[in-house]
C-alpha cells in the first residue's frame, strides 16, 4: 500500500512540475491501464477453481447483481470522463490541457 501512495505522489509531482507529458497522452495511457487490470482481474478470477465450481450453486441473482454493479460501475465512470474531461478542456486557453 505504501508503494501506491509513493507512486500517486510522484506522478502528482512530475505533472505539476515536470509537464513533460502532454494531457492527451495521459489520458489514453489511464485508459488503456484501467483495461489491463480490468483484463488481470478476469485473468485471475477465470483462473481460480473454487470461484469457478461455485459458479452454479451462487444463482441467477448474484450472477446479475455483479453485472449490473460492474455495468453501473462502467456507465458512471464513463460519464464522470466526459464530464471533467470537458470542463478541463474549456478552462485551458490552448483546449489542449496543460499549462502556457
Amino acid at each position: 500500500m505504501f508503494g501506491v501512495i509513493i507512486s500517486v505522489f510522484l506522478g502528482f509531482i512530475l505533472g505539476r512540475f515536470a509537464n513533460v507529458i502532454p494531457m492527451n497522452v495521459v489520458k489514453k495511457g489511464i485508459m488503456g491501464f484501467i483495461c489491463l487490470l480490468l483484463f488481470l482481474m478476469g485473468i485471475s478470477v477465470g483462473s481460480d477453481d473454487s470461484i469457478l465450481a461455485s459458479l452454479g450453486s451462487l444463482g441467477i441473482d448474484a450472477f446479475v447483481v455483479t453485472m449490473g454493479a460492474l455495468l453501473g460501475s462502467c456507465a458512471l465512470s464513463w460519464v464522470l470522463w466526459k464530464i471533467f474531461s470537458k470542463q478541463f478542456t474549456e478552462s485551458q486557453p490552448d483546449g489542449q490541457g496543460g499549462e502556457q
